[in-house]
């Protein structure tokens, strides 16, 4: 029985945004149309988590999105959870793990959500208590129980770098977490930003400790007649190739080709004292369609597009396309953007891209 890890995984699946202008920007993919992954490292070994809304219920009166948590590692059953979070504040009003250990599984139900502020002051404790309800295991056999948690969250600090598997997220805020329920505990520490909900934390509890950090997202939007897709992964040797589409994101070709498309791709070093020098990641841009290829220029940038408001002295290699293709034979087509580690590379690199474009309607 966890039903203090579901409060910790809970902030994994808070993926916000501060509000969609139309315009590409740093960590600012819509909430709902938004697959964020997270790198999960435990004693069991280390798996990558993916949060997806796939609907909305309500807890106490409260309309929250319903969150599903899928662990690619094999066996691994997901998770689900109602939640939102917005801005500094993160609500939780219920989550169920299928196979919380004694492999019986566990469905947590408060009786009104749970509001955690991160933007509370800082080094003054905030001290919680929430009843709700407790089943486990088969809930023909097992009946509900009545569920005290105490939770304490302190604010540390504000407008901190968090390190993450993408490497340095700046504009975070940071906070310790200690939480109890029936005996079992978790104390860790979290880094969140209002526009994005967790980047990064870790948690110890009475079954032993894991780490939880942002890998990358994929997100898109619709605005003005024209989709918007954005996506940020790392390239490295593990990982030696980025790839933004737009069919992975329709599922179809769909694209308009005698409509420019307006194509981004920036990259930097991960590491922060790297990603401040003139060394430029040796990675092989790529733009085009599924039967042609857009030339493109990599140039020097001392700021991001995807991250306007960062301020930490990053230099950025980015390129930029905008084309049609208009040449191909039938219309319905994909537009996609990517990098490559053709060169090998020792090191990480925080690879970025979008895509504005039209569609048309089959």
């Amino acid at each position: 029985m966890k039903p203090v890890l579901t409060i910790c995984l809970a902030l994994v699946a808070c993926q916000g945004h501060a509000g969609n202008t139309g315009e590409p920007g740093a960590f600012d993919p819509p909430f709902e149309n938004t697959r964020a992954s997270y790198q999960l490292t435990e004693s069991a070994g280390i798996g990558v988590i993916t949060s997806t809304v796939t609907g909305t219920t309500t807890i106490g009166g409260e309309d929250l999105p319903q969150v599903t948590l899928l662990d690619a590692r094999p066996g691994a059953t997901p998770i689900t959870a109602a939640m939102s979070f917005d801005g500094p504040e993160v609500v939780i009003g219920a989550f169920a793990l299928p196979n919380a250990p004694p492999s019986v599984g566990v469905d947590i139900t408060f009786d009104t959500p749970l509001h955690i502020d991160f933007a509370g002051e800082v080094g003054a404790p905030q001290q919680t208590t929430v009843g709700g309800t407790l089943l486990l295991g088969d809930p023909l056999l097992a009946p509900d129980t009545f569920l005290p948690m105490g939770l304490t969250v302190t604010v540390l600090d504000e407008d901190v770098v968090a390190t993450t598997p993408m490497g340095a997220i700046p504009g975070c805020r940071h906070a310790s977490l200690a939480a109890d329920a029936g005996g079992l505990t978790a104390t860790g520490e979290a880094w969140v930003r209002d526009d994005v909900g967790f980047v990064n934390g870790f948690f110890e509890t009475s079954w032993g400790r894991f780490d939880l950090g942002m890998s990358g997202y994929t997100g898109f939007d619709d605005v003005g007649g024209k989709r918007i897709i954005q996506s940020e992964r790392v390239v490295n040797l593990a990982n030696p190739s980025f790839t933004l589409s737009t069919y992975d994101i329709d599922g179809d070709f769909l694209a308009d080709k005698d409509t420019h498309a307006q194509m981004w791709l920036e990259m930097r070093w991960s590491d922060p004292d790297r990603a401040r020098t003139d060394e430029q990641p040796p990675l092989t841009p790529h733009f085009g369609t599924v039967f042609g290829v857009f030339p493109s220029t990599v140039v020097r940038a001392n700021k991001s597009v995807l991250h306007a408001d960062e301020d930490e002295g990053f230099v950025y290699w980015a390129a930029f396309v905008d084309q049609a293709a208009k040449n191909e034979p039938e219309n319905g087509i994909a537009y996609s953007v990517g990098a490559t580690n053709d060169a090998l590379m020792d090191g990480d690199v925080l690879v970025g891209a979008f895509i504005r474009y039209a569609r048309i309607t089959k």
